[in-house]
């Protein structure tokens, strides 16, 4: 089936496209090309080369633009997608912004009101709620609490994130300066984790910091409170559970 208005647009026999209006209908540009029973809702716009996969369905006021969207993809309404790469069964929106290079892993959830920009996010991971995950690499099976920020600017230079596989980001937190969480940590909701920030890990009762001019480290399998005490007692070194 070709586009009545743009002839050089292709869809795969199955590709429907809804109408429910007098003005509802999409607008997809000659070169996209959209895979086998893919849903087309009203008012979506997908531009220059973007490529959608088979079984997906792109909600209404989505616009897409120069993206690989895989297989069985969902896009809920008001999704805002420019230049990125989205793996098979990933679901984004509603009201999403991908910008341009970040690539979102198979099974992915980037939700309501979250911007991702330069990043990857692997398979599994989400971010369902008021995030920005910026200049990151982000493992697969991370969990990305609501409020949380990667915030990568000293105003001078750009510094790389990284979370591993595996690890619990509380809501309301920052991961600044190009910090790394090793696998499977524990950033209590809160927390805030920059260069000159000592990390109180609770599993180990222990205090890390940074050395000399290495990024801020979190140590595989660390739970990290924000604010907790240093207390001396008769074992040594331990952490208070004060968060103040």
């Amino acid at each position: 089936m070709r586009h009545a208005d743009n002839p050089g647009t292709v869809f795969d026999d199955d590709v429907q496209v809804e109408r429910h209006f007098v003005v509802e209908k999409p607008h997809i540009d000659a070169p996209v090309r959209i895979g086998r029973d893919t849903v087309i809702e009203p008012f979506v716009q997908i531009l220059g080369k973007s490529r959608v996969g088979s079984d997906c369905r792109i909600r209404s006021y989505s616009v897409i633009s120069d993206t690989q969207i895989g297989d069985r993809v969902l896009l809920r309404p008001g999704c805002i997608v420019e230049g990125s790469r989205i793996g098979a069964g990933a679901t984004l929106g509603p009201y999403s912004h991908l910008r341009p290079g970040s690539e979102i892993g198979e099974g992915a959830h980037i939700g309501n009101f979250v911007e991702v920009k330069a990043s990857h996010l692997g398979a599994g991971s989400k971010a369902n709620h008021l995030a920005y995950v910026g200049a990151s690499t982000v493992g697969g099976d991370v969990n990305i609490g609501a409020g949380t920020i990667t915030c990568n600017y000293d105003g001078v230079n750009k510094h790389k994130t990284v979370i591993e596989d595996d690890v619990f980001v509380g809501g309301g937190g920052g991961i600044y300066e190009g910090t790394i969480v090793r696998r499977g940590a524990v950033l209590a909701p809160g927390t805030i984790l920059t260069g000159s920030t000592p990390i109180h890990d609770l599993a180990k009762v222990a205090i890390y910091r940074r050395s000399g001019a290495a990024p801020l480290e979190v140590p595989a399998n660390a739970v990290v409170v924000p604010g907790a005490r240093a207390v001396k007692t008769e074992r040594g070194n331990a952490l208070g559970v004060s968060l103040y």
